[in-house]
């Protein structure tokens, strides 16, 4: 069982650029982060070990929008973020980068 949680606060600087909206950001903010594995000791009984993550996280972020119309525009944004301080550094990988299409009510 594997879950995570993340609050981060995110500025951006949208420009205009012709027909299109040009936006880079910065965000920082708490990540929290819950394993349970699941292994057998030496007698083949079950044992389930827990194990949780505090994280500084910290991320940027580019996106590029076409508005079509005034409340509607297509976008494409390129995300990355990254754990720079944890409370348990054993604890999976620390970063992401995601890229994401789609539409956007403004």
């Amino acid at each position: 069982d594997i879950y995570t949680i993340a609050a981060l606060v995110m500025l951006d600087l949208p420009r205009r650029v012709g027909r299109f909206i040009v936006s880079p950001g910065i965000a920082v903010g708490y990540g929290y982060a819950h394993a349970t594995t699941h292994h057998h000791d030496a007698m083949n009984n079950p044992l389930d070990v827990p194990s949780s993550d505090h994280q500084l996280r910290a991320g940027a972020h580019a996106a590029l929008l076409k508005p079509w119309g005034d409340h509607l525009a297509a976008f494409v944004d390129l995300w990355t973020d990254l754990a720079v301080a944890r409370s348990d550094s054993s604890f999976g990988p620390t970063g992401s980068v995601a890229l994401s299409l789609g539409l956007r009510l403004q």
